[in-house]
């Protein structure tokens, strides 16, 4: 994954799971359709993309290449994980909230243990 990449997920993730446990549901079903919509485009171009360079591969046409066709697929794996995601955002919000409270509070039970 590339530094810049990781960049915007690390911008992206905290508003995610903000907007989870507002339990908004004007969001919630904003964020699902528009991931099922714009993810659906991306994927059946991605797919349409494929196939095409998939068969001039095959016929020895063209500038493709198997690496570009690898690529192309494991985007594709990424933008259906991104929709999965998009889609349980509100399950995974709520999960990652429930482990970062029991984390401090682990932690602050152990610092009173140490203190004390």
């Amino acid at each position: 994954m590339t530094t810049a990449l990781m960049a915007i997920f690390a911008k992206i993730l905290p508003f995610t799971w903000a907007f989870a446990a507002t339990e908004s549901s004007f969001m919630t079903n904003l964020v699902k359709w528009a991931a099922g919509i714009g993810g659906g485009i991306i994927a059946l171009f991605l797919i349409v993309s494929l196939v095409k360079d998939g068969i001039e591969f095959a016929k020895g046409q063209g500038s493709v290449s198997i690496f570009k066709i690898i690529g192309k697929a494991l985007f594709l794996i990424l933008i259906i994980g991104l929709v999965f995601l998009a889609v349980n955002y509100k399950t995974l919000g709520t999960t990652a909230s429930n482990l970062g409270n029991g984390v401090i509070n682990k932690v602050n039970n152990e610092a009173n243990v140490i203190l004390k």
